[in-house]
């Protein structure tokens, strides 16, 4: 499971992204119970991870095309020099008590777009960092730390602020500690070298060219595009918990910030569990059907979580939901690495984050409109009966869907 590890590159980049996400989580934290506590409403806790969203949605596809063109790793260079300096910012504003909503919203916005250049490049980076056999060992390593810092990150980030007679003052330091995080990346890169350039080296003629080959490649790869269908899916319906957990733990069972950081820490322990299991596969074959039945159970334990009122079998079913989301997540990114052309893996990748990163948000959003007018555990029944009903129209499609998927593209094989 960790024979990617042998490889000193990748080591190294692993390594400065467990340091960064930690970081991460801590922004993320702070961002969802700053909101809360300035207004203590759900569809704003939404609409400022939706606005995020909507930042990185729009951007993501351009600098997918600009991954393609130009040295990943100058282009990760910069991106961390700028989400650094954006996490200074919310540290200062929001330690002297300046910060409001719409001064975060702003800010928020801008994330949005560092994250989108930042995004297509990571995505596109590990699999020129180790031979092609040890990919599922790369992407299940880096998502066990991910989810590891999610499981650490929340648990820290509660006791900060915990910490702090004014929440806001605990919060500002989550955040300079997420500016301070960014260094990891920052060196490692400075650092590491590229086992393969895939890059295309032929002329392009303008980057909306670039953007529609992008994007006609996963359409005319039909099955790819119902792939990308169920993961659309999954996104929206199944992972907005994530992105409320807030009006989970404080709205439906008033544990504030206790609560909160459990639930978060016990999604991020469902995920650590999901990400080793795609660690432990030593071939694509067979991932595709896992990943029907993955989704299923997902779906059951979001209808035990609309119907249980307790806190902790809540937070258990939150960290089952967790396991199986992330399994479908991680082992969804390496089924699409395995079967993409290499020379436009940034633009895939650059759509698959759209699917990733929009996809909670928008259903977070639609979870806060949902809110006005029913019970949050009715929404996440309604929501949990819609994805159900996808996979089941999905589901007569699962044989194409996985000779294909499961099938090596030419252009990676032949390396």
């Amino acid at each position: 499971m960790w024979r990617a590890l042998h490889h000193r590159d990748f080591a190294l980049y692993a390594a400065g992204g467990f340091v960064s996400n930690v970081g991460l989580w801590f922004q993320r934290v702070g961002v969802q119970w700053l909101v809360w506590s300035l207004t203590g409403s759900l569809s704003l806790v939404a609409t400022v991870a939706l606005i995020e969203a909507a930042c990185f949605l729009a951007s993501v596809p351009f600098f997918g095309a600009v991954s393609d063109r130009y040295d990943r790793l100058l282009l990760g260079r910069i991106a961390q020099v700028f989400l650094m300096g954006l996490a200074a910012i919310l540290a200062v504003l929001t330690i002297l008590d300046f910060m409001t909503i719409l001064l975060l919203m702003v800010l928020m916005g801008l994330a949005g777009f560092f994250e989108a250049l930042w995004s297509p490049v990571r995505l596109a980076m590990a699999p020129s960092l180790v031979p092609r056999n040890d990919l599922p060992s790369a992407i299940g390593i880096g998502s066990i730390l991910f989810n590891l810092a999610q499981f650490v990150g929340p648990a820290l980030g509660a006791v900060i602020i915990a910490a702090f007679t004014l929440d806001h003052e605990g919060i500002g330091w989550l955040f300079a500690l997420n500016a301070f995080s960014f260094l990891g990346y920052l060196i490692v890169l400075l650092f590491i070298r590229l086992r393969h350039d895939e890059v295309g080296s032929r002329p392009r003629s303008n980057f909306v060219a670039d953007l529609r080959e992008g994007i006609l490649y996963i359409l005319t790869k039909k099955e790819l595009g119902l792939f990308f269908i169920l993961i659309v899916a999954t996104m929206i319906f199944m992972r907005s918990y994530r992105e409320s957990l807030t009006a989970i733990a404080d709205g439906i069972y008033a544990m504030e910030e206790l609560g909160f950081g459990i639930m978060q820490s016990a999604s991020g322990a469902g995920a650590i569990i999901g990400s080793i299991m795609v660690a432990k596969v030593n071939r694509v074959s067979g991932m595709v059907r896992l990943l029907f039945i993955a989704a299923l159970l997902a779906g059951l334990l979001h209808l035990a979580l609309s119907a249980t009122g307790s806190f902790w079998i809540a937070a258990i079913i939150v960290g089952g939901i967790s396991a199986f989301g992330s399994y479908i997540g991680i082992g969804g990114q390496l089924v699409v690495q395995n079967s993409i052309d290499g020379s436009l893996r940034g633009r895939v990748m650059s759509l698959w984050s759209m699917n990733l990163r929009g996809g909670p948000a928008a259903g977070a959003w639609l979870w806060g409109l949902g809110d006005k007018f029913w019970a949050l555990q009715s929404v996440i029944a309604v929501s949990t009966v819609v994805y159900l009903l996808i996979l089941g129209a999905l589901l007569p499609r699962l044989r194409g869907i996985a000779a294909v998927m499961e099938r090596p593209s030419d252009e990676t094989a032949s390396r």
